[in-house]
């Protein structure tokens, strides 16, 4: 058949386009050539579910060995189809092609949109164990379904073709065995290879991998892989890691500083950086001297800090307190932080990580610019600065505009600043966005007073606004009604009663996965309580918080560090604990069952047990979460009746 020919425009170049090149079978994709090759322009041609989306970014990742390389690329429409090109590098040995808008990724199916690079119309070197990357840990950004077992068959692929290869990517290959339904046996190869090793006195730093590996997918032999490894290199390098631990138990900052000074003394003839991050010593000793009320040696350490994030990080969690304390004597010091703070944060533009496009990198320096920002703000403000903190707040809503106490800060500057009019204006769009909070409300009050004299009639007002709010988020959370069949699951709470979900049916069920060192899942608990309060007397809604992907060597210290995290906090969850699949802890089943990729993320079950709602995150604002929550509960309820 004649291939049709399109002429296409993209920035600025003309190039004919033959639509009927390389496809994936059944996919809304095709490529302008069958065997891509790098240094070639390929043109793309789009027609899946999201091609006619507004905001849709088209994203090329390519792949150098194991490492991942994004680039954003410009697109049009053309009748019903979204065209674009692109040119690999002459580095590139896979690629994929991703379709998203702000809320969706076109995940063909969990296939994603993957690719081979080719030479002569031969698979390139390298090419399949580079393509094998895709399928791990970064899986989920490139729209695919993470499987081991996958990433395995394309390194043997890979090496079947190339033997030569094998020795670049062994690391890479192990791991995806050990992830693989063939973990065992490949556990079982690893074993061989560590008690072969041992005997010839391989070099320790070639032990130390395979160490590291064991200490992950065999921690009930861990010891003895130590003992054996510590009897061939008693001054090694692993007897110096095994002493980092050490320091950090010192009761004081600067006897961790003497500490870390004698390890590196007493193994002088190892790289400092070999034993312990110097990066992590000087964030974690600086923390200590702040809590010891050191302010100059926290700065000592903290200015020591040279990645931009961790340095934003901890000049922010060193102000913010003072921020909110509101103690004059100390605005000064907290002004000096977080302007260090908003410094580090600015630079953050140029550490992007190679997988990040650059729009998606600037939204992520912009929210975290915004949120250390806002710290510097509040302290100006305290200092009577408002014009100056009034125009640092305004950046910083144009990246945090979702964050109800944000919003209420710069509500409050603009009311100190004499103008209740804009407070009116600007706290109305909050509110009708969903984006508002009790604080908020009082501020609004008192503008609305300034304006008419008088806050005769406030409350109507301010119910009108809510009510639109209320719909307009109704509306946003029923288009994003799941029809998906739920799992079934049969796990044990805290006092070793089995629950079941099967027993659970003809009620609304929460599931929410979680665990106790994820920080953003305890952010979310305040708004989980509230949502269960509200709920508590309702015989047909049932909250289950389900604990996972938990690390703790046994279920006595799991259990005794969920139970002090609920009694700490007053809690009144009724946590079940998910099952690990295998002994070395790796995949927890239920959470895999329910294709959990990070948490906290929440299920809103209906009485049949479908799937109707799923939440991913916290975004800081429990009053939020609640209400939202509770219009998921109300739709799923809704839902059985009709």
């Amino acid at each position: 058949m004649q291939k049709v020919k399109l002429l296409w425009v993209i920035t600025g170049l003309f190039f004919l386009f033959p639509v009927l090149g390389s496809a994936q079978e059944g996919s809304q994709l095709e490529l302008s050539m069958n065997y891509p090759k790098v240094h070639r322009r390929i043109g793309f041609q789009y027609t899946g579910k999201l091609s006619n989306s507004p905001v849709l970014k088209s994203i090329l990742y390519y792949s150098v060995e194991s490492r991942i390389y994004a680039e954003q690329l410009s697109h049009a429409m053309m009748g019903d189809k979204l065209i674009g090109s692109f040119t690999l590098p002459d580095s590139a040995q896979a690629f994929a092609l991703v379709f998203k808008d702000d809320k969706n990724t076109d995940k063909n199916e969990g296939k994603g949109y993957v690719y081979n690079v080719y030479t002569e119309n031969q698979p390139s070197l390298g090419t399949y164990a580079s393509e094998a990357t895709f399928y791990g840990n970064m899986a989920a950004l490139l729209g695919i379904n993470r499987n081991f077992d996958t990433a395995v068959t394309l390194y043997e692929k890979e090496f079947s073709q190339h033997p030569d290869q094998k020795d670049i990517y062994h690391d890479a290959y192990l791991t995806a065995g050990l992830y693989s339904r063939d973990r065992v046996t490949v556990l079982g190869a690893v074993k061989s290879d560590w008690e072969q090793m041992i005997a010839r006195k391989a070099p320790e730093d070639s032990l130390i991998k395979v160490y590291g590996v064991l200490a992950n997918f065999d921690r009930d032999n861990m010891q003895q892989y130590k003992d054996s490894l510590l009897a061939l290199y008693p001054h090694g390098l692993l007897s110096a890691r095994d002493q980092v631990g050490n320091i950090f138990k010192k009761g004081s900052a600067d006897s961790m500083v003497m500490a870390y000074d004698a390890l590196m003394s007493d193994y002088k003839n190892l790289k400092p950086e070999d034993i312990i991050n110097p990066q992590q010593f000087y964030y974690i000793v600086a923390k200590k001297y702040w809590e010891e009320n050191n302010a100059d040696k926290f700065q000592q350490y903290a200015d020591k800090v040279n990645i931009n994030s961790m340095r934003s990080s901890i000049y922010n969690s060193a102000a913010w307190p003072i921020a909110e304390a509101e103690v004059k004597d100390s605005l000064d010091l907290g002004v000096t932080l977080a302007k260090k703070s908003v410094d580090a944060a600015l630079k953050m533009k140029d550490d992007r990580p190679t997988y990040y496009t650059k729009d998606d990198w600037a939204k992520v320096c912009q929210s975290n610019y915004s949120m250390v920002a806002d710290t510097y703000a509040y302290l100006l403000f305290q200092q009577g600065k408002v014009k100056d903190a009034l125009d640092i707040q305004q950046k910083v809503i144009d990246g945090m505009q979702t964050d109800a106490d944000v919003n209420g800060r710069y509500l409050q500057y603009l009311l100190a600043n004499h103008d209740p009019e804009t407070v009116l204006d600007k706290g109305a769009a909050f509110i009708k966005a969903g984006q508002g909070n009790q604080s908020m409300k009082k501020l609004m009050q008192e503008a609305y007073q300034s304006v008419n004299n008088s806050d005769s009639g406030f409350t109507a007002y301010y119910d009108k606004l809510e009510a639109v709010a209320f719909e307009k988020k109704s509306a946003e959370i029923k288009k994003s009604m799941l029809d998906l069949p739920g799992h079934t699951f049969s796990l044990k709470d805290l006092d070793g009663k089995t629950v079941a979900l099967d027993s659970l049916k003809g009620k609304v069920v929460i599931i929410d996965f979680w665990a106790t060192w994820c920080g953003p899942c305890k952010m979310s608990f305040p708004g989980m309580q509230m949502a269960l309060d509200k709920y508590k007397n309702d015989p047909d809604v049932v909250f289950l918080f389900i604990d996972t992907w938990e690390r703790q060597p046994t279920m006595e210290e799991r259990k005794k560090d969920v139970q002090k995290l609920m009694a700490d906090n007053n809690y009144s969850f009724h946590v079940v604990l998910d099952d690990p699949t295998t002994k070395e802890k790796q995949a927890y089943k239920t959470v895999s069952a329910y294709e959990v990729t990070g948490i906290p993320t929440k299920f809103v079950l209906d009485k049949t047990g479908k799937i109707r709602f799923k939440a991913v995150g916290f975004d800081g604002n429990s009053e939020k979460l609640a209400e939202e929550l509770s219009i998921m509960i109300e739709l799923a309820k809704k839902e059985n009746q009709e």
